[in-house]
């Protein structure tokens, strides 16, 4: 995810707000992004059909990057 995402942004010049491809995807949803990417498909043919491994994550939803950690509990022993 990380190298894709910089990749996009200082390769193609992706907007930086969005993190990247990726962190866009993530952002919005795998399942949001594969229902987009649908439609894109109805309209404007098969060049938009996400990846067999897209639609498997979103299906299981699953993530491209872990979940961050929770915020650390103070330490009660004093």
């Amino acid at each position: 995810g990380d190298a894709a995402d910089v990749g996009a942004v200082m390769g193609w010049a992706f907007p930086t707000w969005t993190g990247g491809t990726v962190g866009l995807m993530e952002r919005i949803g795998l399942a949001a992004f594969v229902a987009r990417c649908d439609a894109l498909v109805d309209r404007f043919g098969a060049r938009f059909e996400p990846p067999a491994l897209l639609r498997q994550m979103a299906t299981e939803e699953r993530s491209f990057y872990p979940a961050a950690p929770g915020p650390a509990k103070a330490d009660q022993t004093r």
